[in-house]
């Protein structure tokens, strides 16, 4: 751990951090011309106190050294980001370092408060003007300050021109608010108590710079560690999700929905992001006694035991008997519903047997809630695998469902451009697929398809027929003579894209 030195501005590096004296903490926002690791042992530091990268590190210090403190912390130029050992060493620890911090100042560089209307003692009263400058400040939308907000246990609001603006305690009410947080995790800066959805409901909305820093900067918030590896992109959420569930059986982690609505939606049990349990803070682990064991990660999904319900209010024949309901171990504690003479629904997720034992969740945009006690008792429960990376899965698991959202067309050939495609209402040009809506999925797919493809540097065309009435949907082409070959691939007949199940059919010329 480094730590700026702030008469000196000069960094000391401590090996072991509870050796580090006490020191004060920045948390902000970034912008374009800020102090790093790098320019800090150059002239910049004492050139540039203009720029607002310089401006508020120098500020920090200043208020730092009014509060009897020597040191203090900033992530622009207290970590070498050039080293990943580092990096990784440093965000893994960041929620503690927060935590162990005397005092953290939040600095928002956007609020410009009127001192008439200041939470800041003596006064009490919070001016409508100010709180909605305050509450529009972009510091409450990054993902990295929601840990910074919650692990210090004293921090102060500073504005733009670094007047201080309240205290976190004084401010709770308004921050609570603002961001969903309890009152008492704010003052007392302890998240691990709340059900996993409800925490990663906080960061619902929030955003980075990195898609995989929505993964990383909840690490402390769960208590994680684990190596960074940027560069996988959303499947940094899935490995935290994977994580948290090795230390909790906390299954509000499954109650999520996703975000767009689609009757073909499937999905595994993780969600994707932060935002799809932008709903689920109502949601609280069920505490009796159950016979439910421990989920276990295996190479084709994630097992787990569930209490299964037969889903119903189908139409008839079209879910034929495989499609359930999986009651979460979790209560809605937002609903009015009676369970076992508690105030409280259960929860469930809808899921599809798609082969022997494996399931996948289908309708991901929906929450099964139930008013009444379920059929079912809590000891009668079922094993299941649940996919993970549908992207991958077999083409038999899919083969004999009914639940096809589309058919993408793949050319693969550069001899060759699609010049017509009908039914033309049904074609979406940007996802180069054949969407249907729900009436036609209901029905099973039954309007004929039809590209046609223009051979380059030729009056040829090949049209590509597709039946999905016949029993193996059958793929007839249609071509003038021309040389070379065509071929007709089927990449695995139907694969999951972005959580929508489609046929996918190509074109090759050879």
């Amino acid at each position: 751990m480094r730590l700026l030195n702030v008469h000196t501005l000069q960094l000391q590096s401590f090996m072991d951090e509870r050796n580090a004296p006490p020191y004060a903490i920045l948390s902000h926002t970034w912008g374009n011309d800020e102090l790093t690791f790098e320019e800090l042992a150059g002239p910049r530091l004492s050139q540039d106190k203009e720029s607002q990268g310089v401006w508020k590190i120098l500020k920090c210090a200043e208020e730092a050294q009014r509060a009897g403190l020597d040191h203090i912390w900033v992530d622009t130029c207290c970590i070498q980001k050039s080293s990943s050992a580092e990096l990784s060493e440093a965000i893994n620890s960041m929620f503690r370092w927060y935590k162990r911090s005397a005092v953290c100042y939040a600095y928002l560089s956007d609020v410009e408060p009127d001192l008439r209307e200041t939470l800041y003692p003596p006064h009490n009263v919070c001016g409508k003007s100010w709180l909605k400058t305050f509450s529009a400040s972009r510091w409450f939308t990054r993902g990295w300050t929601l840990q910074e907000l919650i692990a210090p246990r004293r921090l102060t609001f500073f504005s733009k021109e670094w007047v201080a603006m309240g205290t976190k305690a004084i401010l709770a009410p308004v921050l609570s608010g603002i961001t969903s947080i309890p009152e008492e995790t704010l003052i007392y800066g302890d998240a691990f108590g709340q059900p996993v959805s409800r925490r990663m409901s906080w960061a619902a909305k929030r955003q980075t710079t990195r898609i995989e820093d929505l993964a990383y900067s909840l690490l402390g918030i769960f208590d994680i560690n684990m190596p960074l590896l940027y560069g996988e992109g959303r499947y940094a959420f899935q490995r935290l999700q994977e994580e948290i569930i090795k230390v909790t059986d906390d299954e509000t982690i499954f109650a999520w929905k996703a975000t767009t609505s689609s009757f073909a939606t499937w999905r595994g049990l993780f969600a994707q992001s932060p935002d799809e349990f932008a709903d689920s803070g109502g949601f609280v682990p069920f505490s009796g006694d159950t016979n439910s064991q421990s989920q276990v990660i295996t190479n084709r999904g994630l097992r787990v035991q569930f209490p299964l319900s037969r889903r119903k209010g189908v139409e008839k024949g079209w879910n034929s008997g495989t499609e359930f309901i999986a009651t979460l171990k979790c209560l809605d504690s937002q609903s009015t519903g009676r369970f076992r003479n508690q105030g409280f629904s259960t929860v469930g997720i809808y899921i599809k047997k798609v082969f022997d034992n494996d399931y996948i969740r289908v309708d991901a945009d929906k929450i099964h809630t139930a008013t009444e006690k379920a059929s079912y008792k809590w000891n009668d429960w079922t094993y299941v695998t649940v996919r993970n990376r549908l992207d991958y899965s077999p083409w038999h698991y899919f083969s004999k469902c009914s639940r096809i959202r589309g058919i993408c067309v793949r050319n693969t050939s550069t001899s060759a451009t699609l010049e017509k495609v009908q039914p033309a209402e049904h074609w979406n040009p940007e996802a180069q697929t054949f969407v249907f809506d729900e009436d036609a999925m209901q029905r099973g797919l039954r309007q004929v398809i039809e590209c046609t493809f223009r051979i380059l540097d030729s009056d040829s065309t090949v049209a590509l027929h597709f039946n999905p009435r016949e029993r193996y949907r059958r793929i007839c082409c249609y071509y003038k003579v021309m040389k070379g070959k065509i071929t007709v691939l089927i990449e695995s007949l139907v694969r999951v894209i972005d959580g929508e199940a489609v046929l996918v059919v190509g074109l090759k010329i050879e």
